[in-house]
Parts: C-alpha cells; structure tokens; sequence
C-alpha cells in the first residue's frame, strides 16, 4: 500500500471547527459552501487519515466514487491550497454549495389547457400579455406519433430536493429512489422543487388528473435522487454520489436543476464517468440574467439549458450565452401570483418549504399542494431530460445520437446563435427525425394448422416481417428456441414426443431491435399413442428344449427399459436395443412381449408375440 508520509506536520487553519448551525461560507468568486467540509481525490492507496491530519482535521465520510473522502476541517479554502501541496492528492476543494433554479411565484389553477409549454396556441392570456402560437415543445406531434407506440423502459433521474412518491400523477411513475444527503431512508421532498420538476419530466399522463409531462409515456420512469436538502441547499457531495448511484441503477437521462459559479472535480468526474457510461447528463443554466458560465451546466459533457416565456422569448431572469447554453425549452416568466405564464406541475400532497409560507413568516397566498406553477431554467431543463427519455425509449442508439437529435432538431427562435446555440426545444421534430418508432413486426403460422392432430416429429413454419431480428418458438409457454438470425420465411422442427398427448399451444413471439414484439398461436392437438414411440420384434427358439426369446427394439436411446412378458415386468435393462428372455420352460407355449421407458407404462413399445 502507498500511504502518505507525513513527517512533522503542525497545522495552524484560519478559522475553527464551527457548529452545525453555523452559515454557508462564501469567498470572494461568489460560490457557496458547506462549512468545515473538504472534498479530497487521492491516488490508490494514499490513506485519507493521514491526509486528514496534516490538515489538522479528520475523515467525515467517504463517497461512493473510489478514492474521494469528505474531510472535517476549520477553514475549506485554505485546507484546500494546502492539500493540493501535498503528495498523492489529486484535487482537493470545498464543499460547493449549488442553489435551485426557481424564479417567481406560482399560481394554483389546473387543468391541460395551462400546459402552454406543451401545447400553445396563443389563446393563453392574462390581461395584459398574449402567449404566441407554436411557442412550445412541439409535445403534441410527438404525442400523436408515440401514444400507442411500444417503446422501451427508460430510467430519468431527478437530481434534486426528492419527489412525493404518493403523488397520484407521479407514483405509477416511480422506480428506485436514493436519498444522498443523509444516505439512508426514502428520497422524501421537504421543498417542494423536486416533485414539481418531476412532473415536468414525466407525469402521468392521460390518467384524468391535472397534468401532463413531456416525457408522457408509460415506459418513461422517474428515479428520485435526493441531493438538495430541506431548504434547498445542494453540496457537491451529494450531487457525486447521485449521480453516482443514478448511473449504476439504470438511469439513462440524469436532470439537475441547480447550479452555482464554481466548477467542482468531484462532480466532474462523475459527470465524466456518466457520460462515458452513456448517460445523458441536463442541467439549467441559472436565473441571474448573466452570461457568466454556471455549473454543472457549463461542464462539456452536460447540455445547458436557458428558459423561454410563452412568447418564444429568452425569460426575462435567464442566463444565456452560446458559447456554453446548448438549448433553450419553456420555462417561464413569472412576477406574481396566479400568473399563468408559470409552468404547471405536480406539487407535493403535504405540506414542505415552498407551500408552508406562513411557518416562515410570509402572508398568503402562498404555493399549492397537489398542483401549482412555478418559473425558471430549473423548469426548462426537465422539458429537454423528458425529451431525451423518449429517443432513448424509441431506441436511438446512445447519448451522443439523442443530443444531436434535440440540438439539430430545435426551433432557431430569436437569440439562437447569441443568446443560445441551437434554438427552442421541439420534441415532435427530435422524434420525427429520430424516423419514428418501428411499426410492431408480423408473424403468422403457416404449419401446423391451427386445430391439426400432430405426431412425432413435425415442421414449424413461420412467415414473419422483415424488420424481425429474433424469433423465440414455445409449446404451452416453454421456450423451446430461440433464433437470434431469422429469416423471413421461419422454420424449425419440434418432437411432439416431448410432450404429453392432448391439446398444446404452440406459439412464435417476433422480436425487433427497437423492442415492439408479435405472437401467433395455434391450438394443436397431440396423438402419439397410436403410434408406438418403440418398435419391438422377437425371435423365439430352444436350445436343448428350452425356450428362450430374443427381443430388439428401436430406438436405442440411453437409459433403461422394463421388459415385460405376458403383461408382467420379468427385468429391467439398459436401453441398447437388444435382449434375451431365458423363459427355460420344456414343452408348447405362447409368450407376449413389450418394452417400456423405465418407470412408464405409457412410452411403450408395441405388443409381439412368440410361439413355440
């Protein structure tokens, strides 16, 4: 083991170990952190302890990504000049805090036609300003071609402050969940940001309840990381070790609607890793009306993401830049209470931070249970991970192919090339040049005819569409084969002897690559035991008066055999086709024979009779 040499080391840190309820620390650069927390990346086998010590602090826990270690220390900022000098670190660095991306206030009406984000024809008004027709996600389109389509499971996690899983327009959604703040328990929301995010994403749709959410279909699922804590704060700790745990556990699209000025190299590398792993990486821009860069969305391998009001215009709040912003989606642009130019989502069905604002010394009106509308990038951004979630579910083939597929896609409203780099999410337009979801396959037995009686060993046929890439042929729902190459014309022999007289189902499910499937069967009725499954013949003699009986039978399998005389068993032998009966009796006689499967007296061969 490589351990770190530590030779006398006296640390004297600027600052002391402060309580919990001490507040954020915030340099000069303007990033947040969490007080008396270090994040350390060392090489193998360098030993965190020792590193702690030098820095005068000690181990607080370590992280899910190998080799990254949260250290307690007096002050971050400069146990982090000092830890970068020292021998087999690689990065060491605060605890950056990332904030939510919510602007404004939001309203409590419902119902579809509030969805301006998804279907805007311009009828949407609140007195003084007109929504524009078309300014939307192009949701409607994609909805009309996709709805009945059979498209794979996808997994779209939600990096945020959790989700109510009790939600009745999310729960039928939800699969796994992970609370990385404290490490244990259910990813619960306390703010409120994370449920209403989700619906954005993915809510149930077409179940008669107030909303919608672009990535509608059934197959896409919501996974709950919890990252954010109950007053919305997210350490960079937590955002690592979600995503993480979200790429490990199937997540296709990772969302994260939160941000801050500072670049992390614990949320790089696993930002890194995800996107290795194939992963598409969505985060908002910010809501300071900048064209400074905001992370995690200004990392290269996440798509940064602005926000548009219903007129298709950069929301008053949003960051922009085209240098680093890779698209813009809805996301609203809200200065009050019931303004309709919020986007409607899901809320959580108790009450936490964003509904309680009389617990924190505010005057009602206040957020909604159930349902409310909320602004800000961190609205936009769920738009593109719910859109993402659908061309993987389509089967594009990786998280480059849907990110070209959503950026080349886009609309060019206003401000593309300046203010972002490729236009207004259009998910109609993605899904039509992602060249729709394969039509489900064909497939029709041609052989045997449905109500036919079959016998030993007979043909299958099958006639199946060309875009079939696996045929999987079944008696009674027992796989019998599977072909991974078939052809058009499809055949394979079966044994009916493997199964027991009577009615059987045979089917043939056809498979394509994108995932739609197709089964025929037939309903065939098995008769074997007319004929027999053993042929026996016997050859009587004496030898010196004494009868004797040569039995040979077919087929000679492995195994045993009970021979019987006269409809008594005399022996069990091996299967191997051939057998002597010494009867040793004097005199005139006729002997019956029959050769049975050991242990059966169905699976028999016919009966022969000998004289002498």
């Amino acid at each position: 083991m490589r351990r770190l040499r530590v030779f006398v080391v006296f640390v004297v840190m600027a600052g002391t170990i402060v309580t919990a309820g001490a507040s954020i620390g915030v340099p000069e650069g303007g990033g947040e952190f969490l007080p008396n927390e270090l994040i350390i990346g060392l090489q193998p086998g360098v030993d965190a302890r020792e590193v702690a010590v030098a820095l005068g602090g000690g181990v607080d826990r370590s992280l899910l990504t190998a080799d990254v270690h949260v250290l307690r220390v007096g002050n971050p900022l400069a146990a982090a000049a000092l830890a970068r000098s020292l021998p087999g670190v690689l990065f060491a660095e605060p605890n950056w805090v990332r904030r939510l991306h919510t602007h404004g206030t939001s309203p409590n009406d419902s119902d579809f036609h509030l969805k301006w984000d998804l279907h805007n024809d311009g009828s949407l008004s609140d007195g003084s300003d007109r929504a524009t027709s078309g300014a939307d996600t192009g949701f409607m389109s994609a909805y009309n071609a996709l709805a009945g389509a059979s498209l794979m499971q996808t997994v779209v996690a939600i990096l945020d402050t959790g989700i109510d899983a009790a939600h009745p327009d999310l729960d039928d959604k939800l699969v796994g969940g992970y609370d990385a703040i404290d490490g244990v328990g259910a990813p619960v929301d306390g703010y409120g940001h994370g449920t209403h995010v989700a619906g954005i994403a993915a809510a149930e749709t077409n179940n008669g309840l107030g909303t919608a959410g672009i990535g509608f279909h059934p197959a896409i699922r919501i996974m709950p990381v919890k990252v954010c804590d109950d007053n919305g704060s997210c350490p960079s700790s937590a955002i690592a070790d979600g995503i993480t745990w979200a790429v490990g556990h199937g997540a296709k699209v990772i969302n994260m609607s939160f941000g801050g000025p500072e670049s992390s190299s614990v949320e790089i590398a696993a930002f890194d890793a995800a996107h290795a792993a194939g992963v598409l990486l969505v985060a908002s821009a910010g809501n300071s009306n900048v064209a400074t860069q905001n992370y995690p969305a200004a990392h290269p391998t996440v798509m940064a993401i602005a926000a548009t009001d219903w007129a298709d215009g950069k929301a008053s709040y949003s960051n922009h830049g085209a240098s680093w912003v890779d698209l813009a989606a809805p996301g609203g642009d809200m200065d009050r209470y019931d303004d309709p130019e919020g986007i409607y989502s899901t809320m959580p069905t108790y009450n936490v931070f964003l509904t309680s604002c009389r617990a924190r010394g505010l005057l009602s009106p206040c957020y909604d249970l159930h349902y409310d509308q909320l602004a800000g990038t961190s609205m936009a951004a769920p738009q593109v991970a719910g859109a993402a979630a659908l061309l993987f579910a389509m089967g594009a083939g990786g998280n480059l192919e849907v990110r070209e597929l959503l950026e080349t896609t886009a609309v060019p409203i206003p401000g593309t090339g300046t203010l972002w780099a490729n236009g207004r999410l259009d998910i109609g337009a993605a899904v039509a040049a992602a060249g729709g979801v394969d039509p489900a396959p064909t497939v029709t037995i041609t052989s045997p005819v449905n109500g036919s009686t079959v016998s030993n060993t007979i043909a299958v046929t099958a006639e199946a569409s060309d875009d079939v890439t696996s045929v999987a042929f079944s008696v009674d729902g027992v796989t019998i084969i599977i072909d991974e190459d078939p052809s058009d014309g499809w055949s394979t022999e079966w044994d009916t002897n493997s199964v027991a007289d009577g009615v059987r189902t045979v089917s043939v499910l056809a498979g394509t690559a994108t995932g739609p499937t197709a089964t025929a069967s037939v309903a065939v009725v098995v008769d074997n035991g007319a004929q027999a499954s053993i042929s026996l013949q016997v050859s009587a003699y004496k030898v010196r008066g004494l009868a004797k009986a040569d039995l040979s039978w077919s087929p000679t399998a492995t195994g045993d055999v009970d021979i019987y005389r006269n409809g008594t068993k005399v022996v069990t032998t091996a299967n191997d086709g051939f057998h002597t009966d010494n009867i040793d009796v004097r005199g005139s006689g006729t002997y019956t024979y029959q050769v049975c499967e050991a242990g059966s007296t169905s699976t028999c061969s016919n009966e022969a009779t000998a004289g002498y």
